[in-house]
């Protein structure tokens, strides 16, 4: 398993190039932001994306996933088709961004269960959705990694390891973050239950006393058993990297450096 760090572990404003710079010596690989309006974004041409592929691997740093906030704007479960059909357009976009900087996967958010979109629609649309998208990752050969977020959908690790097995692809996998089950769950059990459907790992830490997002930490001081996330992870033979998802800390450089020790200590 190999260390990686997100965009958002960097003050907002950071450019991919000075995140690059920051993780430099420190992290294997960087997983960037694909946003509206950002560096990478659907009006990034082809040649600035290969351009910040050089720029990384030349300063030692592989950018293995592209993440994003814009589905929970445009989700794909939504009953609005403008912004269903926006999502797919950005996940469109996410893939092929990922194929030219040489990323495995990109980190998808399936659906937002709501007043107004209720569980069981929200897990049909969505689905409609991923399958619309399967062929176009399979061309670009780059994984739709589903993540488990706090989104009110996917709330057992059975259900989510049936949801993955539903499209019976290999370009539809498991992107499991450690700290999201925290409040309900233990990610070990989890894991053992993706096993070999798990492409991408995030890792954040939570404390169940706070019971709501106060409780997300930096990584140690939180309650996950990371002893027993590790054993489980060699148990279903996970070899990828492990992407730090942590806010900022006041000062990016010690924030950086910290979460590079921390996942020393974690590995």
């Amino acid at each position: 398993m190999k260390k990686s760090i997100g965009h958002w572990c960097f003050p907002q404003g950071t450019t991919i190039r000075q995140c690059i710079d920051g993780c430099k010596g420190l992290f294997y690989s960087f997983e960037a932001a694909f946003t509206e309006g950002g560096e990478l974004s659907l009006n990034t041409s082809d040649e600035e994306i290969l351009d910040i592929r050089k720029y990384a691997e030349s300063n030692g740093i592989f950018i293995k996933s592209l993440a994003t906030s814009e589905l929970w704007k445009y989700p794909l479960s939504t009953k609005d088709e403008e912004k269903r059909k926006r999502g797919i357009e950005i996940v469109k976009g996410m893939l092929h961004a990922a194929k030219l900087l040489g990323a495995e996967a990109v980190l998808v958010v399936p659906g937002l269960v709501d007043e107004e979109n209720d569980y069981e629609s929200v897990y049909r649309t969505s689905q409609a959705s991923i399958k619309e998208l399967e062929a176009y990752a399979r061309a670009q050969g780059v994984i739709i990694a589903i993540e488990n977020v706090w989104n009110k959908f996917l709330l057992s690790p059975l259900e989510y390891r049936d949801y993955i097995d539903s499209f019976n692809s290999e370009f539809i996998k498991a992107y499991f973050d450690v700290g999201n089950v925290l409040n309900f769950g233990y990610p070990e059990q989890w894991i053992r239950i993706l096993g070999h459907r798990i492409v991408k790992v995030h890792v954040k830490d939570f404390r169940t006393a706070a019971g709501n997002g106060w409780g997300f930490v930096t990584l140690l001081e939180g309650s996950v058993n990371w002893k027993k996330v590790r054993e489980a992870l060699i148990e279903v033979g996970y070899e990828g990297t492990l992407t730090a998802e942590i806010p900022p800390m006041y000062d990016a450089k010690i924030g950086i450096k910290y979460l590079s020790e921390a996942m020393d200590i974690i590995v």
